[in-house]
Parts: structure tokens; C-alpha cells; sequence
């Protein structure tokens, strides 16, 4: 009878820690006084003269998101719990009629879901392998976003120089491009199976060129950094060209987009630990062994709307699978517009993904299962339009089969709740 007591008393004390947790981190991004604290200030700060002078607009958000971990192996940690914040801010202004510009500062606390089995695709932050430069909640460069673009030829065509988000002009998506109101895995909001240039984030020095062929289409070409040092700028860029194309077929919209990319940065693999593949500056130099100075590959994105009150949504991405931990990734999901019980700016999201391992790491590993990945959220608009402006609760269930190829894991269930507010 004592032993039930102290195993109840265990138990309890566990449960009540990542209860302690949830209401902690409800508390601290659902403070409304806080909120309109913040409306306040960004309003005073657009009356500056410096502000109306260039035409500047302040917009931001503050992001909480709470995950917690079921069935996990011991041997990866166990059942567990974990909080992220950022907060965002963007200033964006104009110069002259040809001009405009971006400063975008990020403030991140966190690391997520750190003891958990070793995924393709995680919950929230990053991939694994060459494919590891995801943006993630750890603390890093506060300056996310600096640049000019520069209209010509009649807008036609457009240059963007200065430090860049990637993913804003390559491998966009209507509905699944932004963990902080779409989907929070990182394998639902950009192809994984891109070998992405820049530093761990996503962000990084280089130009992008677009040009606009007619109204319905776009072309562009992208130069970054390979590897986020600010050194060598040239010497092993990351370089990407994309077609996009938008159609209105029975007045419904698509955005259809086509890619191709190379990182030609030297890769390697590690001598202490077969399922690593990395970018050879992220490897110490006693285990490195080099494999290829490059890794190539293509890959599609589209978003469709079906209906007034449904989208749908699909990526695919192929890579050389001699520098890859996997060789193509594929995702889709459907979300709506509103809900069925009568709020128009909720929504509700279901993706399915997978991530299909390399012929060498299945070698290196003997992991050759194909990773799943489910996620459903439901996204509670308390104020706003639950995406540019107001306050927002998401319920998340995630669940992923086969992490990392190794079929003997058994699925892992990540239950979450996001809280975001956004001015």
C-alpha cells in the first residue's frame, strides 16, 4: 500500500510540474495588459517624425508555444514537457517611389523538445543532417532581417540586397509557410528536403533577383552565403532559382512554384556517428570524412483553393542522396477557412508528411523505414484576424512513425498548445 502511495505521489508531483508549466506560459503570452501595452507603444512610435518621414509601419508578434512528449523511450529521455518564446518586430518604410526596406529584430528563449529520438523532421526547431538549417526558440542573432529592394523597369522586375529570409521568396506557401498561426512542425512550413544556405535560421547575406514575365507569373533567382560564417562569400554560395506561377480556374486561386537549388558547400559525413551528415564546418575536423563539395536537388510547392472555406496544400523535394541522411521528402495537408461551428477566422489544419532515407545512411544506420509525420490543429481566434493582428489559441496533436528511419521506436505523440499575439 505505501509503495502504490509513493508511486501515486510520483506520479502526481510529474503531472503537476507540466501543469505548472502550461499555466506558466498561458499566463505569460495571454497577459492582455501586456498586449495593449504594446499597441500603445507601436502607435506612439509611428507618430515619430523619423517614422512618418519614411513612411515606417511597426508590426510584430509575441509567440509561446508549450509541447510535451508521449510514449517517448526512456532511452531518449521519457515522457517530458518544454515552453518556447519569441517575440518579432519589424520595421518596414519606403525610399523615395523606387525603394523599400526591412529591419527585423527576434528575440527567442527555448530549445523545445530536446529529449526525444532522433527525427528527420522534429516537432518545432530543426531538421537533422545537411538539411539542420531550420529556424529555431535558442537564444542567436538578434538582427533576423535587414534589406533594400529596388524597383525597375516599370516594377517588372525587382532586387533585393542585404540579409535575407529565404524562405520569403522561395518555397512559399499560402497555408503552410509560418509556425507562428499555420502549422508549428517544421516539415509542414518548408520543404525539408532543401539543403538550405544561410546561417541555422534561415537568414542570410545574399541577393535575390524577380522578375515579373506577365501579372499571373514570377521568376526568380537567389544568391546567399553557404554557410551563414560571412566568410568566403563567394566561394561556396547557396543558389536557387524558382518559377511561380498563379492560376484562378472556376474563380478559385492556385499558387503553383518550381525550384531548383545547389549548396556548394564541401559536405562530409562524421566517423563517431553514422547518422550524422553535415555541412563539413559544423563537423569537427578529427572525425570529418568528405563526400561530395555539393548537394543538389528540386522541388515543387503549391497551394490550391478548393472551395470558399478550403485550401489545399502540397510540397515535394528531391536531394543527392550521397550527402543526404534522406533523399526526398513529401508533404500535403488541407486547411479551412473558418469553422464548423460558426467562426470565420478560426481554421483547422491536417497534414500528413514523410521523409524517405538515403541508400548510404540506410548503410551506415540499417534504419530503411520511411518516417511519417501526422499533425492536426485547431486555431481559436479570440481577437482579430488570428494571422496580422489579434490573439490566438492553437490545440496541436503531432504524431510521428519510424523517427529517423528506425523502425523499432515505436510512434512518438506530441500533444501542444500555441498562444500568439500579433499587432
Amino acid at each position: 500500500m505505501l509503495n502504490r502511495i509513493r508511486i501515486c505521489l510520483k506520479i502526481g508531483r510529474k503531472q503537476w510540474k507540466r501543469m505548472g508549466l502550461l499555466v506558466l506560459f498561458i499566463s505569460l503570452v495571454c497577459n492582455t495588459s501586456k498586449a495593449d501595452e504594446i499597441e500603445n507603444l507601436k502607435k506612439r512610435a509611428e507618430d515619430l517624425p523619423i517614422f512618418k518621414a519614411f513612411g515606417i509601419k511597426i508590426s510584430g508578434g509575441l509567440t509561446g508555444i508549450f509541447q510535451g512528449s508521449l510514449n517517448n523511450p526512456k532511452e531518449f529521455g521519457g515522457d517530458g514537457a518544454a515552453v518556447e518564446f519569441s517575440a518579432d518586430l519589424s520595421l518596414d518604410g519606403s525610399i523615395g517611389d523606387k525603394g523599400s526596406f526591412r529591419l527585423r529584430f527576434d528575440f527567442e528563449h527555448g530549445s523545445g523538445l530536446t529529449d526525444f529520438p532522433p527525427v528527420f523532421t522534429s516537432p518545432d526547431e530543426n531538421t537533422t543532417g545537411p538539411n539542420n538549417d531550420v529556424e529555431t526558440f535558442i537564444p542567436r542573432d538578434i538582427v533576423n532581417e535587414a534589406w533594400y529592394t529596388h524597383r525597375l523597369l516599370g516594377d517588372y522586375v525587382e532586387i533585393t540586397l542585404g540579409k535575407i529570409d529565404l524562405t520569403g521568396y522561395f518555397d512559399q506557401n499560402k497555408y503552410a509557410n509560418k509556425e507562428t498561426f499555420q502549422y508549428i512542425a517544421q516539415t509542414f512550413n518548408n520543404n525539408n528536403a532543401i539543403d538550405w544556405g544561410g546561417s541555422v535560421n534561415f537568414f542570410g547575406i545574399g541577393a535575390v533577383l524577380t522578375a515579373h514575365p506577365t501579372k499571373t507569373s514570377a521568376i526568380s533567382l537567389g544568391w546567399f552565403q553557404g554557410d551563414g560564417n560571412y566568410k568566403s562569400l563567394f566561394d561556396h554560395p547557396f543558389l536557387i532559382g524558382q518559377l511561380s506561377l498563379t492560376t484562378h480556374w472556376a474563380g478559385r486561386e492556385g499558387n503553383y512554384r518550381l525550384y531548383g537549388w545547389g549548396r556548394l558547400t564541401p559536405h562530409c559525413r562524421d566517423k563517431s556517428d553514422p547518422t550524422v551528415f553535415l555541412d563539413c564546418s559544423l563537423i569537427d575536423s578529427a572525425d570529418k570524412i568528405r563526400i561530395e563539395r555539393r548537394n543538389v536537388g528540386v522541388g515543387a510547392s503549391l497551394d490550391q483553393q478548393l472551395s470558399d472555406f478550403v485550401g489545399f496544400w502540397a510540397r515535394m523535394g528531391f536531394q543527392d542522396p550521397n550527402v543526404s541522411q534522406f533523399s526526398s521528402a513529401f508533404s500535403a495537408g488541407l486547411v479551412t477557412s473558418g469553422s464548423p461551428i460558426g467562426r470565420p477566422n478560426d481554421a483547422i489544419g491536417i497534414a500528413y508528411g514523410i521523409a524517405i532515407p538515403s541508400g548510404d545512411y540506410k548503410e551506415a544506420t540499417g534504419f530503411s523505414e520511411i518516417e511519417h509525420y501526422i499533425e492536426i490543429y485547431y486555431k481559436f481566434v479570440v481577437t482579430g484576424d488570428g494571422s496580422t493582428t489579434g490573439f490566438h489559441l492553437t490545440p496541436d496533436f503531432q504524431l510521428v512513425a519510424n523517427p529517423g528511419g528506425d523502425g523499432s521506436v515505436h510512434p512518438v505523440i506530441v500533444p501542444g498548445l500555441r498562444a500568439q499575439f500579433h499587432f
